[in-house]
């Protein structure tokens, strides 16, 4: 096919409490905030991966959506230091089972 390529730009997540999810992905993943719209939007990186977060309460939660509960695929070579950080962080993030 001939015309102008596509890039990856953001994965687009619904979330009930955008405050915390924003912590999440910064404190627990290791993203940082490249943009934000005050309590309704935020664009946050790490590396070449970008998540936007949406404030929509009445959406899904992840957890309801069974077999479609993924959102993305991403490579590291960092597999056992992010499960570690992620594993020691789910006490301060009570939802982290829920993304």
């Amino acid at each position: 096919m001939t015309g102008p390529s596509l890039c990856p730009h953001a994965y687009v997540l619904a979330v009930h409490d955008l405050d915390s999810e924003t912590a999440y992905f910064i404190d627990v993943l290791g993203f940082s905030r490249e943009w934000s719209e005050a309590g309704n939007w935020e664009g946050l990186i790490r590396g070449d991966v970008r998540v936007h977060l949406g404030r929509c309460p009445e959406s899904l939660r992840v957890s309801e959506l069974g077999d479609h509960s993924y959102f993305g695929f991403f490579a590291t070579d960092e597999c056992r230091q992010t499960r570690d950080r992620v594993d020691g962080c789910r006490s301060s993030y009570h939802l982290a089972t829920d993304r």
